[in-house]
């Protein structure tokens, strides 16, 4: 079955994948993005006083984002156009409720300071998580700014649920 759209080289053809790279405006648009981000995953860590622990594995969640931003940042002169599509898509709610759920049957007795501190944490993550979901449209040349945003704002929700998760099950270890 051979048609106009059949050919891979076809510019019609919505199975070709380009191999451009971005403009240089995109790019340094994008630049700017992961830049905004680190500053308000920074913001984000004092807001909610995560700085302040003094455990390692927590400040290894902290810092992931950063690490993500800046391979991100230095990549860009790498990415090309069909790499967008090429990038794995997880469900980003399914593993929100999966902490939800665990979170929700939490009936150990923890301080009233604790629980608030911990479900700033959660709430956050969830509402950042929310917020990634909103689809902006844009012109077809700017999706791949509006793409990193999500990325960027997806990064540091994860980030923030598998804090939730490693709060949660050191609490109930120590309780044990």
């Amino acid at each position: 079955m051979s048609g106009v759209h059949d050919s891979p080289d076809d510019p019609d053809n919505p199975t070709n994948h380009t191999n451009e790279c971005y403009c240089s405006d995109i790019v340094s648009n994008i630049e700017i993005v992961y830049l905004i981000a680190a500053i308000f995953w920074i913001f984000l860590v004092f807001v909610l006083m995560l700085w302040k622990s003094t455990d390692y594995i927590i400040w290894l969640f902290l810092i992931l984002p950063l690490v993500i931003f800046a391979i991100n940042f230095f990549s860009l002169g790498e990415f090309t156009c069909s790499m967008e599509d090429q990038m794995l898509k997880g469900n980003l709610l399914s593993f929100g409720f999966i902490v939800a759920v665990i979170l929700i049957n939490w009936n150990s007795p923890i301080g009233q300071h604790d629980k608030t501190e911990f479900f700033k944490i959660l709430i956050t993550a969830f509402i950042l998580l929310m917020v990634s979901l909103i689809d902006v449209w844009v012109e077809k040349d700017k999706m791949s700014i509006v793409k990193h945003i999500k990325t960027s704002i997806q990064t540091m929700s994860l980030s923030l649920l598998a804090l939730s998760l490693y709060l949660y099950y050191t609490y109930q270890r120590d309780q044990e």
